[in-house]
C-alpha cells in the first residue's frame, strides 16, 4: 500500500478559512486527490490531523487513522468504541477508512503523542510538509533520521505563522448602559464566549467544516455562539467544568455591571469567563421552566450530595474560592426557549451588534456598554 501523510505542528486556536495552513491543507489534498490513489495516514486529537482527516474523507481519499492505546484509556474507549465515535464525529458512512492501534500504555500523554506522530511519518511513503514550527517536535522527529528526509515533499510548504491570536481581551464595568442595567433587574443572564473546539452538540466533522468555509472570522466566536442559540432557540447543555459530569446550562443573577467585572482571561484554558453576548430571561419565568439557584458549600458537605441534587452544588473552599461573586444559577440538561421568546432580551457587545444578532428573529436586542 502506498501512502502519503500531511504534516502540520500544533497551530493558533481559532484558525479561519483563510488561515495560511488552512487553506495549504485543502488545497495539498485537492492537488493529490486529482493525481493519486495512495492512502493518506492522519490520527486525531489536533486540528491540522483532523481537518485533513475530513478534507480527505470529502474527497474520497481512502484513510488510515492511527490513535494510541493510551488515548483510548484516557476516553474509556474501546477500538470498537473509538471506531463508533470516528464514525459518529466525522459523519464516515462507508468510506475507505482503517483504524490503527499504537501501543503507548506505559507512555505518558505527551511521550504517547510523540510516538503517534512518528508512527504516522515512519509509515507513509511520502511526508508532504505543510507548516513546521522551528524548533518543535515535529522539527525534531523530522531532522533525527535521514528516512524521513528522502521522503518529504516541499511543493505545499509555507512558513509557520508566529503571529499571536488576540483572545484575552478586557471590559470596562464604568462603560455599561444604564438603561440596559435597569432593564435587567429580576433577569437571570446566560453569558456566552467564544468555543475553542466544537459547540455542545455539535460534531467535529461540522465545527471543521465552518472554519474551511469562513472567512475573516472565526466561526465559533461568542456573536456567532449567540446567534446559534438564538437559531435554534435551544441553550445546548455542557458537561464541562460541572459536578459529576452532568449536562446544564448556567446563569447568573448577577447585575450587568457585577457581571462585566466578571469577564476575564482565564489562561488556564485559554478563553474569557464569558464575553459581553448573552441572552436574559425574567427570574420567575426561569424558575418555572426548572432553573434552580446553586448553593454554594464547603467540599466536605458537596460529597454528602448525591444524584441530581449534587448539580446545584458548588464547593467554595478550594484553590478557587470566588464561586459564590459568579451567583449562578443552573439548569439541568437543554434549555429550550420555545415559548418565552418574547420574555427574552439579547444582548450585544454594540448596537450594531444587536441589531444584527436580533434581526428577523422576534427577539428584542439591548446593548450592553453606553455608545454616547
Amino acid at each position: 500500500m502506498n501512502s502519503f501523510t500531511l504534516v502540520n505542528s500544533r497551530q493558533a486556536l481559532r484558525p479561519t478559512g483563510a488561515t495560511p495552513w488552512v487553506v495549504q491543507t485543502v488545497r495539498a489534498l485537492t492537488e493529490i486527490s486529482k493525481t493519486s490513489e495512495d492512502t493518506m495516514i492522519t490520527s486525531v486529537g489536533t486540528l491540522p490531523y483532523e481537518l485533513a482527516l475530513v478534507q480527505a474523507l470529502k474527497l474520497g481519499i481512502p484513510v488510515k487513522v492511527c490513535v494510541t492505546s493510551s488515548a483510548l484509556e484516557r476516553n474509556a474507549d474501546t477500538l470498537d468504541s473509538f471506531r463508533n465515535k470516528l464514525a459518529r464525529e466525522f459523519m464516515i458512512n462507508g468510506a475507505p477508512l482503517k483504524v490503527t492501534l499504537i501501543p503507548t500504555r506505559e507512555l505518558d500523554e505527551r511521550d504517547s503523542q510523540r510516538l503517534r506522530d512518528e508512527f504516522v511519518l515512519k509509515n507513509s511513503n511520502k511526508i508532504f510538509l505543510i507548516s513546521i514550527r522551528p524548533g518543535g517536535t515535529l522539527e525534531e522527529i523530522l531532522n533525527k533520521s535521514e528516512q524521513f528526509i528522502h521522503r518529504t515533499d516541499k511543493t505545499f510548504w509555507i512558513p509557520y505563522d508566529t503571529t499571536r491570536q488576540r483572545v484575552k481581551k478586557s471590559y470596562d464595568p464604568a462603560k455599561i448602559d444604564p438603561v440596559t442595567q435597569k432593564l435587567l433587574e429580576g433577569h437571570l443572564i446566560h453569558w456566552t464566549r467564544s468555543c475553542n473546539t466544537n459547540w455542545p452538540g455539535e460534531t467535529r466533522k461540522s465545527y471543521i467544516d465552518s472554519i474551511v468555509k469562513s472567512s475573516a472570522f472565526y466561526p465559533r466566536d461568542a456573536y456567532r455562539t449567540l446567534k446559534r442559540i438564538i437559531g435554534e432557540k435551544v441553550i445546548r447543555g455542557s458537561k464541562r467544568h460541572m459536578p459529576a459530569k452532568q449536562s446544564a446550562v448556567s446563569f447568573t443573577s448577577a447585575t450587568l455591571c457585577e457581571s462585566v467585572s466578571l469577564m476575564k482571561y482565564r489562561q488556564r484554558y485559554r478563553e474569557m469567563t464569558f464575553e459581553p453576548f448573552g441572552i436574559a430571561i425574567p427570574q420567575r419565568t426561569a424558575e418555572s421552566l426548572g432553573v434552580r439557584q446553586v448553593r454554594y458549600v464547603r467540599r466536605s458537605e458537596a460529597k454528602k450530595t448525591k444524584g441530581d441534587e449534587r448539580l446545584f452544588v458548588q464547593t467554595c473552599d478550594g484553590a478557587r474560592s470566588d464561586w459564590p461573586t459568579e451567583k449562578e444559577w443552573r439548569a439541568s440538561g437543554d434549555f429550550n426557549l420555545n415559548g418565552i421568546k418574547g420574555d427574552c432580551i439579547l444582548l450585544a457587545d454594540s448596537s450594531e451588534s444587536a441589531r444584527t444578532i436580533s434581526e428577523g428573529t422576534g427577539f428584542r436586542a439591548q446593548c450592553v456598554f453606553s455608545e454616547t
